[in-house]
């Protein structure tokens, strides 16, 4: 493939959705479970968000 056939709309909104979707269940994972709350619940919250 060609540089070109990457470089589409369609292969941004792909790559944009990608990684959209797991950061937003990631924030409403964290604040629907009040994990932010707490020291630790913090450090996981920040180990798992440099995952991302």
């Amino acid at each position: 493939m060609k540089k070109e056939q990457f470089l589409t709309v369609k292969w941004n909104n792909t790559i944009a959705v990608a990684q959209g979707v797991p950061t937003f269940g990631f924030v409403v994972y964290a604040i629907a479970t009040q994990l932010w709350t707490t020291m630790t619940g913090m450090i996981i919250l920040s180990v798992l968000g440099c995952l991302f």
